[in-house]
């Protein structure tokens, strides 16, 4: 603060945009540090400036910027006074966005004054021109980072839905409040497959609980939660039913506790992990179990005797939730809860149900088409003889084979099963720079690896994978973006419109992982259920291991998580 003090006497006086700009954000400075009387002086020398330089944009920023000292000062008639002030300065200059602001401040006002119900409608006009705005975005980073800043809004519509008595309200803003990037790619991919499907203003429509309820299968649940700042709601949803569960944890406890978790699985800090495993295997486990009875008792314990282990349940995560590995969640009789329950992650209930995310695949069976990109593993000459087994339709690029050229070629040429078991990293921070490892040039005679980053992939026509099976490290992990979700390899091909995606959490063991794969795959060369196929596949690899090292270790069977992008894994369940 005190560095924008003295920017602001060394600006020129007749620079009044940046000076007024430097009092507003110095403003906002003294108002994070709740020292009301500078903040409200700062805004009123920014509004002075504006006023005199008729900068119409500063002038209404430093009404809200007002208001919002109002506001935190427990003023709600004044700070209201000065919101309904900017709202009519930003109509009258065409600010929507200012617009939106104004009316959340209104919101805000009416709700310290405990009129809930005026504030929630107030609100939902704020979210309706915010959403608005999002889709008027052209670029796909700039509409992921509106909607982040705006995640603050649906959970205050949250909590005043449940304050009013309104489940069903309170979960539609849930949904209201995720992936809608994905939701745009999806549906965008639908109009370029029949232009004559839906019209470009069903982009913006959630459909009420109700009617998303109807589209969810007899043998489907859907558990979705929402972290707050100071409590965790879920909602676990049937066909004709809705129950909901709110957990008093706040998010940073979640988070610390999830971290814990994921470190002590193997998910993190990798090299600790395996130093750990060496010096003693069963503390290692034991200590997994006890965290993972931790997030059990505070995820799923809640809800637990809802959920059916006949039915598929999807799981939508929220937050830090995303990079779980929900299988090695431990009950209170000392069970992994993905030895017990068929599950697969999901975006959101919309996306699920939606029209225009259901993909016309033929299923898997024996007759299908498997394309095998394989890097420089151990494991895949046994596991090429394995598959071949399988499938008639078996196609392998190992190696040096395994080149750019190469693999679209063969994309192109319509497999219905991509499975790649190749090296990868994710970047957890610009996730356009995830890549996994494909072969050099194509005339190189051994393997020499090229990344092959997201943002070239980007270009590569997936739409006629059915399934893709990404047995490729870190695949299922990416940064974690408010409201969008984790932004992972996976993410990015279930919206390249590959409706189902098998990708790995963390840096797993490739003998074992291509265990589990071949144990899956042989259920789906016999028409078996994907879901259930990777509960199958997991549950023997847990047998497997507790027969000959007798800690089952959820580092070696928990990495993988199925992705799902509608409900055509569910509608007709075939697992015996």
């Amino acid at each position: 603060m005190a560095v924008l003090e003295k920017a602001i006497t060394l600006l020129p006086a007749d620079q009044a945009r940046s000076r007024a700009n430097t009092w507003i954000t110095l403003g906002m400075a003294y108002l994070k540090q709740h020292v009301f009387a500078k903040a409200r002086s700062a805004f009123l020398q920014a509004e002075r400036i504006a006023t005199g330089g008729n900068i119409r944009i500063i002038q209404v920023e430093s009404r809200l910027g007002q208001g919002r000292v109002a506001l935190a000062e427990g003023l709600a008639l004044q700070a209201q006074a000065y919101f309904v002030s900017s709202l009519d300065m930003a109509r009258r200059i065409h600010e929507e966005s200012l617009a939106a602001e104004a009316l959340y401040g209104i919101s805000e006002a009416q709700r310290q004054t405990g009129n809930v119900e005026e504030a929630l409608a107030t609100l939902n006009r704020a979210l309706l021109l915010g959403e608005t705005l999002r889709t008027s975005l052209h670029d796909d980073s700039s509409r992921v980072s509106y909607f982040s800043v705006r995640q603050d809004w649906f959970d205050t519509a949250m909590l005043s839905a449940l304050q009013l008595g309104d489940t069903s309200g309170a979960f539609h803003y849930a949904e209201r409040a995720r992936a809608q990037a994905m939701r745009d790619a999806l549906v965008a991919g639908a109009l370029a497959r029949d232009t004559s499907a839906l019209a470009p203003a069903s982009w913006l429509t959630i459909p009420p609980t109700g009617d998303l309820q109807r589209r969810i299968p007899e043998n489907v649940q859907v558990l979705e939660y929402r972290v707050t700042a100071d409590t965790l709601l879920l909602w676990l949803l049937e066909s004709d039913k809705v129950r909901m569960r709110r957990i008093a944890i706040t998010a940073a406890a979640l988070e610390d506790t999830v971290q814990q978790f994921l470190q002590s699985v193997g998910a993190t800090a990798y090299d600790d992990f395996r130093r750990r495993c060496k010096d003693n295997l069963a503390l290692v486990y034991f200590q997994n179990q006890r965290l993972g009875k931790i997030l059990f008792r505070i995820l799923l314990e809640p809800i637990a005797r809802e959920l059916v282990k006949e039915k598929h349940l999807y799981i939508i995560p929220d937050a830090g939730l995303h990079l779980i590995p929900w299988g090695a969640l431990v009950d209170a009789e000392d069970k992994f809860f993905g030895a017990s329950h068929a599950w697969a992650k999901a975006p959101s209930l919309t996306i699920l149900a939606s029209e225009s995310t259901s993909h016309a695949h033929p299923p898997i069976n024996a007759a299908s088409q498997l394309l095998m990109v394989a890097g420089e593993w151990a494991s895949t000459t046994k596991q090429k003889h394995s598959l071949q087994g399988m499938f008639k339709n078996f196609a392998l690029l190992h190696e040096a084979r395994a080149s750019f050229e190469n693999v679209q070629q063969a994309l192109a040429a319509g497999a219905d099963i991509g499975y790649f078991s190749v090296r990868a990293v994710a970047d957890m921070h610009q996730p356009w720079n995830s890549y996994m490892e494909l072969a050099g040039e194509q005339a190189e005679s051994r393997w020499q690896p090229r990344k092959a980053y997201v943002r070239e992939l980007s270009a590569w026509d997936f739409s006629k994978i059915h399934l893709l099976i990404l047995n490729a490290c870190e695949t299922a992990s990416g940064k974690i973006e408010r409201g969008e979700g984790g932004m992972s390899m996976a993410r990015f091909f279930t919206r390249a419109l590959v409706p189902h995606v098998v990708a790995s959490l963390w840096q797993n063991d490739d003998h074992i992982s291509a265990q589990i794969v071949n144990e899956f795959m042989r259920g789906l060369q016999q028409e078996q259920d994907m879901i259930y196929g990777l509960r199958q596949a997991t549950r023997r690899c847990i047998e497997e291991l507790q027969r000959d090292y007798h800690y089952p270790l959820p580092y070696f069977w928990a990495v993988f998580a199925l992705h799902e992008v509608d409900f055509s894994n569910s509608t007709h369940p075939k697992f015996n």
